[in-house]
């Protein structure tokens, strides 16, 4: 180690000859001021090292999920959306998805609970509840998912029963990756609560959904139907396998 140590400035005049004292040295960009720089320490004490932090967004990025947060939650999660509104949220989320970061199911900031601002199809968030005499008997809905890792997923729909009593719906799911970002999801089993009692579901559903947008605020999913898979609420709330693509707009929550 001595000697390693010692021979230092002599290799240094050495390549100093070699390569010329005038050769510039390569400029390195340096972290504008107020950004974060992460330090990777490989070794026994990673478990010290700070977490990963969520990209640098965009400016452009920023303008545009700010902009999509502001129009979608003036949609009732998508029931007052106009056909008009929705044609701008569509032309928002394809801009958006530009820059969306690669790989989006292999990222920690997929994890967590998100409150549901839009869907395409706003049959498609709490299913019965919001149909037929489901708003009348179960007023105030506040639609959820929730996604823990390694592939837990809940999609919950919060309500007052009657206007009064705390009541809820759940399904539980597991998702699995086909790719960087896309995953099928299977919902097996599920809770209904009025308040007064509970009762257990079975599901038989399975449905392919791909990322088209995530950052550290706003996640945008669509569902992509097949005919190979099987969707038992799709059947029984149309009668048919659903045929359409489904866009959802998710925001993190602060309740987490």
């Amino acid at each position: 180690m001595a000697s390693l140590l010692g021979s230092t400035s002599t290799s240094r005049v050495g390549v100093n000859r070699a390569f010329g004292r005038s050769r510039p040295r390569t400029a390195v960009a340096r972290a504008p001021a107020g950004r974060k720089v992460l330090l990777v320490r490989a070794g026994l004490f990673d478990f010290l090292a700070p977490k990963p932090a969520a990209p640098a967004a965009d400016p452009r990025a920023q303008e545009l999920s700010e902009a999509l947060i502001e129009i979608c939650s003036g949609t009732a999660t998508g029931s007052k959306a106009s056909p008009t509104t929705k044609q701008e949220i569509e032309e928002l989320v394809a801009e958006l998805s530009q820059y969306s970061i690669k790989n989006p199911l292999k990222s920690p900031l997929l994890w967590g609970t998100y409150d549901v601002l839009y869907c395409s199809k706003p049959t498609a968030v709490g299913g019965p509840l919001k149909s037929g005499a489901g708003p009348v008997i179960a007023p105030g809905q506040q639609a959820r998912q929730i996604l823990q890792a390694p592939d837990s997923l809940v999609n919950e729909v919060t309500f007052k029963t009657l206007g009064f009593i705390p009541g809820y719906s759940r399904q539980f799911g597991t998702i699995k990756p086909l790719s960087g970002d896309t995953f099928l999801l299977s919902i097996r089993e599920g809770e209904l609560n009025f308040g007064v009692t509970k009762q257990t579901k079975q599901f038989d559903i399975t449905r392919k959904i791909q990322l088209v947008y995530l950052d550290d605020s706003l996640r945008i999913a669509r569902f992509l139907p097949s005919e190979d898979l099987t969707d038992q609420e799709a059947e029984q709330a149309q009668g048919a396998p659903q045929t359409e693509e489904i866009l959802f707009v998710f925001a993190r929550s602060g309740e987490e």
